[in-house]
């Protein structure tokens, strides 16, 4: 409807109607609720969007979008694993503690190495038998701590941690 069309920002758009991302209807999106968020998301009253697609099973009350484009909010993390494709995919994480969930930095892949108080991750699954304070990144597949030296998530099993030393 030319009459109601409103500009939105990064390529959003709606009018009485529909709400648009660059030339495409967002098929189901309400235009009256359709507010914008940071990075690319949306919401309206029903859903969650990420560009012009409608994220399945993500819960419109509050979230919150950290500096990696992940979801969280009181009781989940949602890893954003959104590709050059643009489609929307995410892994919801249950056992995480959303508020002491952490990365760790100065990795080329900080998003792929998190940590909460109990656990340390990868990819959202726990590396067993890490200790979160003590737990190091030396690259993006060797990793220690106090403990233990892994490869990727696994344990290096008749390793010692005295074995490895920045170079």
């Amino acid at each position: 409807d030319p009459e109601s069309f409103i500009l939105l920002e990064k390529g959003y758009a709606k009018d009485k109607n529909s709400v648009f991302y660059r030339t495409e209807i967002i098929k189901g999106a309400d235009p009256e609720s359709f507010i914008l968020l940071e990075k690319g998301y949306a919401k309206d009253k029903n859903s969650f969007f990420y560009n012009n697609h409608i994220i399945p099973d993500i819960p419109v009350e509050w979230l919150e979008i950290d500096e990696k484009w992940n979801l969280k909010n009181k009781s989940h993390v949602f890893l954003n694993r959104t590709w050059m494709d643009g489609i929307p995919r995410f892994k919801k994480v249950l056992f995480w503690d959303p508020e002491s969930f952490s990365y760790f930095d100065g990795t080329d892949e900080s998003y792929l190495h998190t940590k909460d108080k109990n656990n340390v991750y990868f990819d959202g699954e726990v590396i067993k038998g890490s200790d979160p304070i003590s737990f190091i990144v030396l690259d993006y597949y060797y990793w220690l701590d106090k403990n233990n030296a892994y490869y990727k998530w696994k344990k290096l099993e008749n390793s010692h941690i005295s074995w490895f030393h920045f170079i």
